[in-house]
């Protein structure tokens, strides 16, 4: 327990003082202010009460207008801490590692304030004339806090909000303002779920079952579709298409017991991979043209497998043969059947015919077209 509470817990066992003896006693107020901004709202500075009545605290004159006004905003900070706390105490052992990690990189952030809390409970235990006035050292964490409360605040309103939270972060570690981009930089750290869980999906086709946040749903039939309410915003939709896409490859060649692997490839793939991951800026260019090679591996490997395992080589060249080594009867009966349907199919059906878009659909290969129209056909 800190010196503040100690403190305090004594000087309320000693009985209920009105707001004009607590501020009488400086050293009560000193420990009430050191008190609040531990979490822990007083008898008098309370976060509750918002703000303190500058008529009440000038009665006694005991403190001024600048030590009111100080006392307030720090107020103000501490509502914040006590918020963002109750943040990280909710999801820093949360099952979900997406907001495990959020919370841990949160908590992360406030070492510093919390240090200089412990700095301050010293001084004050040395110094018993301890002004209220240097309290003023805390307010180099008012713009900390400031942000911490908006990200909190967004992720408590929504039910998916782990997307749009990277999309705050991505976007003010650009802002400008340094201590901004700082907090920025260490919470975008979180976003290591999302990319493992990406990682995990194009190189082996497995999602965790405990990330609740990445933008894909799997049904009870482990059909997997994609959800683009959760996807960031340096992810276009068409880039998410291909994650799940390349995913549903690999799954699919494990499926047929094929070893899917990337090769020689792999090792450079990760590299360029976590280079992309450990910007603290992620931009829709690097992310699209990462996919897009992995997509265009995927592809490759896909086609070599139906070529050569599957033998789509030799099914098309017996498919070829098949008509080449035809008689004539035969020939002569594929063409008159076929050439009606390609050459003038569309005008023997009406527009309100139901089937008529589906014959308007239907396409032969043009150089099959030109093989029924040439007129040597009939001879």
């Amino acid at each position: 327990m800190s010196l503040a509470v100690n403190a305090m817990n004594g000087h309320n066992m000693a009985g209920h003082h009105d707001n004009r003896s607590i501020f009488g006693d400086k050293r009560c107020l000193v420990l009430e202010i050191l008190y609040v901004l531990e979490g822990i709202n007083g008898d008098l500075v309370d976060t509750r009460r918002k703000a303190l009545e500058s008529s009440d605290c000038l009665m006694n004159g005991s403190i001024g207008v600048p030590e009111i006004n100080l006392i307030n905003r720090l107020l103000v900070m501490a509502n914040h801490y006590i918020g963002v706390n109750h943040f990280i105490q909710k999801y820093s052992s949360d099952s979900n590692p997406y907001n495990r990690r959020l919370a841990q990189s949160v908590d992360k952030l406030l070492i510093d304030y919390r240090n200089e809390l412990i700095e301050v409970e010293i001084d004050i235990h040395r110094n018993p004339n301890y002004s209220v006035i240097k309290f003023n050292r805390f307010l180099k964490f008012g713009q900390t806090f400031d942000f911490l409360d908006q990200i909190v605040s967004q992720f408590n309103e929504k039910v998916d909000s782990f997307a749009s939270t990277l999309d705050i972060l991505n976007e003010s570690s650009l802002s400008g303002f340094t201590q901004i981009e700082k907090c920025a930089k260490i919470l975008y750290e979180s976003s290591d779920s999302l990319y493992s869980d990406i990682w995990s999906w194009i190189m082996f086709g497995f999602l965790s079952n405990k990330s609740e946040n990445h933008f894909f749903i799997r049904d009870d039939n482990q059909k997997t579709t994609l959800d683009m309410s959760r996807v960031p915003a340096f992810i276009s939709p068409m880039d998410a298409i291909k994650v799940h896409q390349i995913g549903e490859s690999v799954r699919l060649a494990q499926s047929r017991g094929l070893e899917f692997v990337f090769n020689d490839k792999e090792n450079d793939l990760f590299e360029r991979f976590n280079d992309m991951k450990n910007r603290v800026s992620s931009d829709k260019k690097s992310f699209s043209q990462f996919i897009e090679s992995v997509r265009s591996i995927v592809s490759e490997q896909n086609w070599k497998y139906v070529v050569n395992e599957e033998g789509l080589k030799d099914r098309l060249q017996s498919l070829k043969m098949f008509y080449l080594m035809s008689n004539d009867g035969f020939w002569s009966s594929f063409v008159s059947i076929t050439s009606e349907l390609v050459l003038n199919g569309h005008n023997r059906f009406k527009k309100e015919d139901s089937n008529y878009s589906i014959c308007l659909n239907y396409k032969i290969p043009d150089s099959l077209q030109d093989i029924i129209s040439d007129d040597s056909i009939n001879k």
